[in-house]
């Protein structure tokens, strides 16, 4: 286990209902920080989530999460306030959203291309965007 004591943090993690995003998820909530993280909201990531939050909640940390796409500046300021206010702020983010697809070439389109920049790329830029006030705010 990492020992780094991260007490009375506040955290946003993008995509963190599974995977990588689910293990930042853990890490942080058991170094002490208290944790918000966001999911897609489908039928695996809602599972996923109740589960880890069942799961974190029994070990006494504190973590909550949010549907939202991250590619989604609205939704994510929205998402960053509400985190800020059930909280008491944020000093954390973690992009954590992204996608790897593999297609040749001659077969990815503009769209797909698209789609995988604003997931993979844009979606970190929004993260640190609209947690931004909150970081500066907290030094």
């Amino acid at each position: 286990m990492i020992a780094i004591d991260l007490t009375g943090r506040k955290a946003l993690v993008t995509g963190g209902s599974r995977g990588i995003g689910a293990g930042i998820v853990r890490v942080l909530a058991r170094c002490g920080a208290h944790v918000a993280f966001t999911h897609t909201g489908s039928t695996l990531g809602m599972h996923a989530a109740a589960q880890l939050i069942a799961q974190l909640t029994h070990e006494g940390c504190r973590v909550v999460d949010y549907v939202a796409p991250a590619q989604d500046m609205d939704a994510m300021a929205q998402v960053a306030a509400d985190a800020a206010n059930r909280l008491e702020g944020l000093d954390i983010v973690v992009a954590n959203v992204g996608r790897n697809w593999v297609a040749p070439l001659e077969i990815l389109d503009l769209a797909g291309w698209q789609q995988a920049l604003d997931l993979n790329l844009t979606s970190a830029f929004i993260a640190v965007k609209v947690v931004l006030p909150w970081l500066l705010e907290a030094g």
